[in-house]
């Protein structure tokens, strides 16, 4: 192999090696930002729920449960901003909470509801 020759495969595979870092670190950073929306979506689901706890649980007690507080909390526990806290009654009862939280560029929804309870205190329909 003459002098010339070697030194093209050296930029050759410099030329790879470089791609090849190139695609790992896009898809690290790909992989970062699925995890920070997983993240999101988690953390609204959580204060979602905590939202629906606080309602029920003031309900049961007889007195103002603070839903939108308890999401306030979840999310402000976990680092994100609680953009909004909407409710509307339902059909048959209680109330459906939808939560909105952002950060970083990243924002996710939520809602839940409580279960019905019968009066031997089992979940279900």
């Amino acid at each position: 192999m003459r002098r010339n020759e070697r030194g093209s495969v050296v930029w050759w595979v410099v030329g790879m090696m470089g791609c090849v870092l190139l695609l790992l670190t896009a898809l690290g950073v790909l992989a970062q930002r699925s995890l920070r929306i997983a993240q999101a979506q988690a953390v609204a689901d959580l204060s979602a729920l905590a939202a629906v706890g606080s309602a029920e649980a003031g309900r049961q007690a007889g007195t103002v449960g603070s839903a939108p507080g308890a999401a306030q909390e979840v999310s402000a526990r976990n680092g994100w901003v609680l953009t909004s806290v909407t409710s509307s009654e339902l059909a048959l009862g209680g109330r459906l909470w939808r939560v909105r939280i952002s950060g970083d560029g990243v924002s996710a929804v939520a809602a839940a509801r409580p279960d019905p309870v019968h009066r031997d205190l089992a979940a279900g329909p």
